[in-house]
């Protein structure tokens, strides 16, 4: 295997040699309760330069961080997001379930995240979990131009259609695929029809072969979720260009 040196973009030199972003997958979710504040500032002080949120709209129409559609686990409130306001939601203790330390956690507006990433260099990846919306968050992206890049990805198709619609190119466009999603040549034809930049990827259907058959196709391949320092090793050698990562800090060397 060639030698893997990692920084704060990733790279590898061998027979080939390539950069490969590694971005903080829900900021430090190891160390600090997920898609928080106290999360992305923790990996980057770790040394992330991209941090990947969740994003969730509210009922008013407010995008909050947030995975789940519900707040059981990480609140412990059995409602869904989409049915509150953001003023309920803003009130919420959101950290104490995952330490003490962290009690009095909140969970962030979309705004309150990229200040942080923008104020200090950070490129940020919003993983949209509605299929509504999208011309608001398109807004949000022109009107709030940094100088670092912001991606969006979206796992349903026909909210893929309504972003490249609206925003004609502007930003990265990621399909986020789910966990039995394989790299199937339906999936890459629709890939390429739809115009995005590229498919990120469950760990499990990364190999040579998937992210060759990606680059094919003339798309970028980023994999999710890496927690372990050999996950990240196999998967860049495997050739992807981005992985989500859950491993920091991440300045660290094997070798062959």
């Amino acid at each position: 295997m060639p030698r893997i040196r990692l920084h704060d973009l990733l790279w590898y030199d061998g027979r080939v040699k390539k950069k490969v972003i590694l971005i903080a997958h829900r900021g430090d979710p190891a160390h600090a309760p997920e898609n928080t504040l106290v999360s992305v500032r923790q990996a980057v002080e770790k040394g992330a330069v991209f941090v990947e949120i969740d994003l969730r709209r509210t009922k008013d129409g407010v995008w909050v961080a947030l995975h789940d559609p519900t707040l059981k686990r990480t609140v412990g409130l059995k409602r869904r997001i989409k049915t509150m306001t953001w003023d309920e939601i803003r009130r919420l203790e959101a950290g104490g379930w995952f330490s003490p330390r962290f009690l009095g956690e909140r969970i962030p507006r979309l705004e309150q995240v990229w200040d942080f990433c923008r104020d200090r260099g950070v490129g940020l990846f919003l993983d949209v979990k509605a299929d509504q919306g999208q011309e608001e968050l398109v807004r949000f992206f022109q009107r709030e131009r940094g100088n670092r890049p912001l991606y969006a990805g979206f796992s349903v198709v026909r909210a893929l259609k309504r972003w490249r619609q609206s925003d004609q190119g502007r930003h990265p466009l990621f399909w986020v695929t789910g966990y039995s999603a394989a790299v199937t040549k339906r999936r890459l034809w629709t890939a390429r029809r739809l115009g995005i930049d590229g498919l990120v990827v469950y760990r499990k259907w990364i190999n040579p072969r998937s992210v060759k058959r990606i680059h094919a196709k003339g798309l970028k391949a980023y994999a999710w979720t890496a927690r372990t320092a050999r996950q990240i090793e196999q998967l860049a050698a495997c050739g992807v260009d981005g992985i989500m990562s859950e491993v920091w800090p991440h300045r660290f060397e094997t070798g062959s």
